[in-house]
């Protein structure tokens, strides 16, 4: 039976209450029910598992029966977690996902002896707070609260066996552990199966879906996509893990005029993450929203031997350098980056040698033209030097220009756009540059505005806003502010700029 509305679910109520008022009359009748919620999952969610709605105007204690998508759901990770295998779930929201891992995690817990299972999210707050139905938590308490008696573990005291991050089966010892997003995620434990709810989301999602390789057999992601460059979208998109994906369309309440309807009421970035499971449009405030992976990204790109390669440079506690080429028609090509690890900032001192070494290494027979950052004029207080001193004593003599922020992030924007090249886009980036596509995808993005409709200056994250430096130092560089066309723009040198030092050029 389908619920499509609040009688159905008061009829199907009646229908699961004779059921339990005339199981309970006798032990034998009891023991039969136990046996058939044990031996078919989907009887036991049909006949007695509930999903809580705390939208307004609606039914809050709803009767869970499957649809026809979730019964595939929840078969294929049974056979998962049976199997021993890795599986990942792309959704759309409002799909009933995370209550069908629920309920398969707490089907094993309550009928079956010798498993263990841990769940996670990305912070705490989504993994459990007492008397919070929203978290992971909160929906398996207050299912297993609404379980008849006889159906759960002998023995069995709210009060003691469901404490906060923890539910524990006293009957045969079987639990449900949990704890947000970390390095050490599951580290600790030995798990029939793992959940990663909105994995695309987590901090440390490498770290920690490593972590729980040696922890469990039995993976499960469970997101709606946050943009190409996660650790859920490399599953997704590089791996050989069983995927399901569960779209809105699959919902039979859901129809093209209740989409037509979504539409208007979200914004293109929500309908993309929240039901089209859209990953190169998926996140919140991008950046550049005309950046479209399949037009301006390749695998690899020829570096042309007759153009010199333009460096880009960027300062600061994280230092980071772009390599592009533009010809004289305004075709521009990424074709680089260095980008120094997180846990690994040198200084500037540091950092020019490495790449210096590097283009002797990989750019031997090129020429360079560099421009870099007009903040590094500014003096350190501890060398007494500034970073284009540094350049300057390596050999490398930078152009400089004041750039806005908006006014680039506009020029780049127009390269996305122009079609002077077409069929081939007038911007290109290399598979060689993984933080400068990453950022075009969305790492790069705007912050969350205080109202809707007004605009907001970029997130200031590493190693996004780095790389995202260069590339607007080099548009500033190469191309008209009015136009967008290609224009050698003049740069202040620092040794035009100079006399009082010969050295530095101050």
């Amino acid at each position: 039976m389908i619920i499509r509305s609040s009688q159905d679910a008061i009829d199907t109520i009646k229908k699961r209450h004779n059921l339990i008022t005339t199981t309970q009359k006798s032990e034998k009748a009891i023991l039969e029910v136990r046996k058939m919620c044990q031996n078919d999952i989907l009887y036991w969610i049909n006949n007695f598992c509930f999903t809580y709605d705390p939208r307004p105007g609606t039914m809050k204690n709803v009767p869970f029966v499957a649809y026809s998508f979730q019964e595939n759901l929840i078969r294929n990770t049974v056979f998962s977690i049976n199997e021993s295998k890795d599986l990942l779930v792309e959704k759309s929201r409002d799909m009933g996902v995370t209550w069908c891992m629920i309920y398969v995690f707490q089907w094993y817990w309550q009928f079956f002896n010798g498993y263990n299972f841990h769940m996670g999210s990305k912070k705490k707050d989504n993994v459990d707070i007492k008397g919070d139905i929203s978290t992971l938590f909160g929906k398996l308490r207050y299912n297993i609260c609404l379980q008849p008696f006889w159906l759960l573990p002998e023995g069995f005291d709210r009060k003691k066996h469901l404490p906060l991050l923890k539910i524990i089966n006293a009957e045969n010892h079987n639990t449900i552990t949990g704890e947000s997003s970390n390095p050490e995620f599951s580290r600790s434990g030995r798990y029939s199966a793992i959940l990663f709810d909105e994995f695309a989301f987590w901090p440390y999602d490498e770290q920690a879906w490593s972590a729980a390789g040696d922890s469990s057999t039995c993976r499960i992601a469970v997101s709606t996509p946050f943009g190409r460059f996660n650790k859920f979208a490399d599953l997704r998109f590089n791996s050989e893990i069983n995927i399901q994906t569960i779209h809105w369309s699959q919902h039979p309440l859901k129809s093209e005029s209740w989409y037509e309807e979504q539409k208007k009421r979200r914004t293109t970035d929500e309908i993309a993450r929240e039901l089209d499971i859209n990953y190169l449009l998926s996140v919140e405030g991008r950046v550049y929203k005309d950046f479209n992976y399949s037009i301006h990204v390749r695998d690899s790109i020829e570096v042309n031997k007759s153009l010199p390669i333009i460096r880009a440079w960027d300062f600061g506690l994280n230092p980071a350098v772009v390599f592009s080429q533009i010809d004289e028609n305004g075709k521009w090509q990424i074709i680089d980056e260095i980008v120094p690890p997180d846990d690994l900032k040198p200084t500037i001192s540091e950092f020019i040698p490495q790449v210096l070494k590097y283009c002797k290494e990989n750019y031997s027979e090129f020429s360079f033209k560099d421009i870099c950052d007009i903040a590094g004029k500014q003096r350190s207080s501890h060398t007494g030097k500034t970073d284009i001193d540094w350049l300057i004593s390596f050999g490398v003599t930078p152009l400089y220009n004041y750039v806005r922020i908006e006014e680039g992030i506009n020029l780049v924007s127009s390269r996305l756009i122009c079609k002077d090249f077409a069929p081939e886009a007038a911007l290109l980036i290399s598979k060689k540059c993984p933080r400068t596509l990453e950022a075009f995808s969305g790492s790069y993005r705007r912050k969350k505005p205080a109202a809707p409709g007004l605009e907001t200056s970029p997130v200031q994250e590493h190693p996004y806003e780095d790389v995202m430096d260069c590339i607007r130092y080099t548009a500033w560089q190469y191309f008209d502010a009015h136009t967008g066309r290609r224009k050698k723009r003049k740069g202040r040198s620092p040794k035009k700029y100079l006399s009082d030092n010969i050295v530095t050029g101050y």
